[in-house]
């Protein structure tokens, strides 16, 4: 660094620090072998993951040891399909992919033709072996289905998330949606925890507590919640957080959501007018 001038280490610099934010992906990775039935590796196999919501398709080849993988891929449900020539083509669908996570699909192609295939639509859930990470996964599906109180915030279901405290509000009054709620994990610091939505982060440094911009629920695809073992593009030592928002699809959707409570139904809020009103005499 002697003979570059600060202009230049300025410039380093920022070329470092947007290679670490790069390093936090909001993409997941399909990953696998290739084998015949005896377990011989298989080279150069077709693979491709497509998205049949949204058409999205990611194509590769596998290596000389038979392996393949398809980095980068949109947070979603695939189809894989792999194919060889001399051999049946294989499909699997529902292949799941979250934020930070390698989906694994180990292949065996049987001896066949291509124009015959083998689908397999469904398979128990796997161990995630490939990464050490300890993390939790809200999906839509939960988001949308599980009882959340007044404000609908997603961050109120952290509560269901071993080694986290029940979120609190100390920001604003319990009925904003958009407010962020403060929490602990494993007993550390409430300051420590990182936020990112869609990669992007949130850390409100007046109050890093909180974090500026909470997503409706509705609007939210996945969250997934590491709190503990990270990874190094996990750099936190409280939570790492990863919010996905909804993208669009080939088909039209949408939600509607009716919330009702008076006063009769809830406590009073801090902001709240509390006095009573004078009794009136006829």
């Amino acid at each position: 660094m002697r003979g570059l001038s600060m202009k230049t280490t300025v410039l380093l610099l920022l070329l470092a620090i947007a290679q670490l934010g790069h390093a936090q992906s909001v993409y997941g990775t399909i990953a696998g072998n290739v084998t015949d039935t005896s377990q011989a590796a298989i080279v150069g196999a077709r693979v491709v993951a497509t998205n049949p919501e949204t058409g999205f398709a990611r194509e590769t080849i596998s290596n000389t040891v038979g392996v393949y993988s398809v980095p980068d891929v949109l947070p979603g449900t695939y189809t894989v399909e792999v194919s060889a020539p001399g051999f049946q083509t294989y499909k699997r669908a529902g292949v799941t992919v979250s934020v930070q996570t390698l989906s694994r699909v180990d292949v065996s192609l049987a001896v066949g033709s291509n124009a015959e295939s083998i689908t397999v639509l469904a398979e128990s859930a796997e161990l995630q072996t490939d990464r050490t990470d300890v993390r939790s996964d809200l999906s839509g599906h939960t988001l949308e289905n599980a009882p959340v109180p007044i404000g609908r915030n997603y961050q109120m279901l952290f509560t269901t998330i071993p080694g986290v405290s029940p979120p609190q509000s100390g920001h604003s009054f319990g009925a904003n949606p958009t407010r962020s709620l403060a929490f602990t994990v494993n007993g550390g610091n409430i300051n420590n925890n990182d936020t990112r939505v869609d990669g992007a982060g949130t850390r409100n440094f007046g109050a890093p507590d909180t974090i500026q911009y909470i997503p409706s629920m509705e609007a939210i695809d996945t969250v997934a919640v590491v709190t503990n073992s990270f990874d190094a593009d996990q750099s936190t030592s409280g939570a790492a957080v990863s919010v996905t928002v909804k993208s669009g699809t080939n088909s039209i959707h949408g939600s509607v959501f009716e919330d009702y409570a008076d006063k009769n139904l809830q406590a009073y809020q801090w902001v709240a007018d509390r006095t009573k009103p004078p009794e009136t005499t006829v």
